[in-house]
């Protein structure tokens, strides 16, 4: 939520909050964020963000809006890469993923 006051944006969320990163599904059990990189290769959040929101939701942990994912289709996945701006620990994201793949095998989905 941003708004507009003296022409700076004013979020509901402190700065420390907006850098710890998404937090996936994959194990209720076990909440996990991605780390986020800065001046170093990090794939782009809404790339991510996107990506692993059908996946969860073809998992049945969110609602699903589109086509299922397959695990073809997280191996097949790929993401821009930042170097400036804040992105994701790209090897954290590579790990996430393939637990994602073998989860959606388990599950049948060829």
């Amino acid at each position: 939520m941003a708004n507009e006051m003296n022409g700076a944006a004013v979020t509901a969320t402190s700065l420390r909050d907006k850098c710890k990163g998404r937090g996936y599904a994959m194990d209720a059990a076990v909440s996990r964020r991605f780390t986020c990189t800065r001046y170093r290769p990090g794939y782009l959040m809404a790339d991510v963000d996107a990506f692993i929101d059908r996946v969860e939701a073809t998992l049945g942990l969110r609602p699903l809006h589109g086509s299922p994912v397959t695990p073809a289709d997280v191996v097949a996945a790929q993401f821009r890469v930042v170097r400036l701006r804040r992105g994701y620990e790209m090897r954290e994201v590579d790990e996430a993923l393939d637990l994602y793949e073998e989860r959606l095998r388990d599950k049948g989905w060829q």
